[in-house]
Order: structure tokens, then sequence, then C-alpha cells
């Protein structure tokens, strides 16, 4: 073998190492999941790239929806919010600076004219035995302090939950004498206001046991019409 044809071959030999040795290296990343509830707001096109978008090539985030993006790690990054019926100005935006592996939800609530954003590390609980993570969140403007019941004789899981609040992840037991949770979300008045059913065995591939769900409730007791628009989110965490 010539000299030059043993240099070539050196070359494209340090080439793959590198690209291995690139492809191994840890990403350096974190997630974000953002929750559209604002109750009288348009889609949002969501700009976390630190940088001019083009935002026709940004879907847009419809209320009662979520995004999950890849944030770097340990860099100041500017989340902003625009709609997608004016996209001359941000509605909104959120400073973030998340740590390598930081799993973060931040909800979007409120009303135009005062928009809130609650930014929440996600602590999601791990198992051995036969349970769920469930973590509540009261994103309704005008109910003011709500509790989460069952409907039996165990009391509430969850009281005392003021709006932009959430409760921490709880281990519930998930078993086939239990079966379905129906979740009653009542006002302070012990008023029921919405309810939902989540049924936390294997389902059709879907397999919630071991993992972690947040429930939310979005919308408004009295949207001006004289009814209400309140409904209960649910997010996956898997």
């Amino acid at each position: 073998m010539t000299i030059k044809n043993t240099l070539i071959l050196l070359i494209i030999s340090f080439c793959f190492a590198g690209c291995e040795e690139d492809a191994a290296a840890p990403r350096m990343i974190s997630s974000l999941k953002v929750v559209h509830a604002l109750t009288d707001a348009p889609p949002l096109h969501i700009n976390y790239f630190g940088e001019e978008i083009s935002f026709a090539d940004n879907p847009a985030l419809a209320f009662g929806e979520t995004g999950r993006y890849t944030i770097p790690a340990n860099v100041d990054r500017m989340i902003a919010f625009t709609s997608a019926e004016d996209t001359l100005s941000n509605i909104y935006q959120q400073s973030v600076n998340f740590e390598a592996g930081d799993i973060h939800s931040l909800f979007l609530t409120g009303q135009m004219e005062n928009i809130q954003g609650l930014l929440l590390k996600d602590k999601l609980l791990t198992f051995t035995d036969s349970a769920v993570g469930v973590r509540f969140v009261n994103l309704s403007p005008d109910v003011g302090v709500i509790s989460v019941g069952t409907g039996d004789e165990s009391g509430d899981v969850i009281s005392g939950l003021d709006f932009r609040n959430a409760s921490d992840f709880m281990a519930l037991p998930v078993t086939q004498e239990i079966g379905a949770y129906q979740f009653q979300f009542k006002d302070d008045g012990d008023h029921g206001l919405v309810s939902v059913e989540f049924n936390p065995l294997p389902t059709f591939g879907r397999k919630p046991i071991f993992k972690n769900v947040t429930f939310v409730l979005i919308g408004l007791s009295d949207d001006g019409s004289g009814s209400g628009s309140l409904s209960v989110m649910q997010i996956d965490h898997f």
C-alpha cells in the first residue's frame, strides 16, 4: 500500500471515529410542554428558537391543546407567544433557563387582558407497585378555590386549590377492583363543576399504569352568555 493510500485511510478512520463520538455524546437539552388555556385567545404560534421564525412553518397551538418542545439546557431562552390572527406582535413571553434533562410544563392561562403563565418543574413519580401518578391544576379564572373528589366515601383527593395553582403528583392505586376513577371538580361550596372519568388500566394499547397524568380545569364557569365553558384537559406524561 502506498503512503498516499495509507494517509487516505487514516483520514477516513478519524472521520468515522469523530462521528461515532459525536453520536455517543450526551445532548445538553431539556423538555418543555406548553399548555394553551387562555380562555378567549386565538391559536398561538410559539417561538422557542431564540430567533425570528417563519410563522408559515410554525403550527399554531389552539385553546385546550398542548405542544412539547426541546430547549437547550443552561441557556437563557425567551419563549414568545404570538396570535395566529395577528403576527405583528407578541402577546406574552416567558424567560426560561433549564438544567440538562429537566422537564417543565408552562401553562398559559387567564384572559387576553390579563395573560398569566404558570411554569412548573415536572417532578414525575416512579413506581414499583401498581399505581399511577396524578396531578391537578386549576386554570379557570372565575371559579376560585376548588377541590377534587372521587364520588366515594374516601374524601377529596385534593382541596384548597386556588387559581393558577397545582398539586404535586400523588400516587393512586391501580387495580381491577377499583377500575376507573371518576374525578369530580367542585367549588369551595362543594358544588359540582365538571367531572372526568380516568381509567388507568391498559386499554387499546394505552398504558397509564406506572405513568403520570395531569388533569387541568380550564374555561369559565360563566362565559358571559349565561352558560359556562368549563372542561378538564388530560395531559399524559408518557
